[in-house]
């Protein structure tokens, strides 16, 4: 139902689980973002998650002041130090909403500093590729896919570069905007930050991708019907369970930019 672009994609970021095996969950997870990340209060709804699932408690920090790039992050050395303090078993890496769109060069070349540090300090790396936002000119079905599409060639790109792994909130996203074309901005409170719902999507993905663990039948949350939960935990579910597919080799990022 999601057609050949998207099965191409999952073939794509496969290759970070290959390079970073999980072999425990994660006990101390650091966000390096901005608002996509704090706005729905992603670390809390995650370890809420964990301890939902009995993965006993889950410290989460996080470094995200607003609208701030990985450039602009690597730049100020905050997170830097946190990594170097060697205290955490993942670091989760997302650019700014447009970042990749606007610099790729600068985003790729920040995005696998962070990742090479994440290594070096024996943490995980986990790539938050995240879904694409209304522009100031056009908010439409067909831009919203075709940047889309660009912004998940951008993360895997720094995925195949480093062995990091992505987590797909982004096509989750899009797999929710195929199944609901209207209204576009229904996960949304401003056509760019998660509303409650977004929120409950975007935590239900990165559960799944930390944990390894299906989020189907996780407790609702104030502001989610549970009919609306069930839905966002299945797509959820879905989407990463197309990761675990073995990656094929024959499929390049210029094959899925065609």
């Amino acid at each position: 139902m999601w057609g050949c672009a998207v099965a191409v994609w999952f073939f794509l970021v496969g290759v970070g689980d290959a390079a970073h095996p999980r072999t425990t969950a994660p006990k101390k997870i650091l966000f390096i973002g901005n608002s996509m990340t704090y706005v729905g209060d992603l670390p809390k709804q995650v370890a809420r998650l964990a301890a939902e699932h009995n993965f006993g408690a889950v410290v989460c920090d996080m470094e995200a002041p607003g609208g701030v790039t990985l450039k602009q992050h690597w730049e100020s050395g905050k997170a830097q130090k946190m990594i170097q303090t060697g205290n955490y078993d993942a670091v989760v890496i997302q650019g700014q909403s447009t970042e990749s769109l606007d610099d790729l060069p600068s985003f790729k070349t920040y995005g696998i500093k962070f990742a090479e540090e994440a290594s070096k300090y024996h943490a995980t790396p986990y790539l938050f590729s995240v879904w694409s936002t209304c522009s100031p000119f056009a908010c439409n079905a067909e831009s919203l896919a075709q940047a889309q599409t660009s912004i998940d060639g951008d993360y895997a790109d720094v995925a195949k570069a480093t062995g990091a792994v992505i987590v797909p909130v982004g096509w989750a996203w899009a797999a929710y905007r195929t199944a609901h074309p209207s209204p576009i901005g229904v996960l949304t409170s401003d056509n760019a930050h998660p509303n409650n719902m977004g929120a409950y999507l975007n935590a239900a993905v990165f559960f799944e991708s930390l944990f390894d663990k299906s989020s189907i039948g996780s407790k609702v949350v104030t502001g989610v019907s549970e009919a609306a939960a069930k839905e966002m935990q299945t797509i959820a579910h879905a989407v990463v369970s197309k990761m675990k597919v073995t990656p094929n080799e024959k499929i390049g990022n210029a094959e899925y930019r065609k």
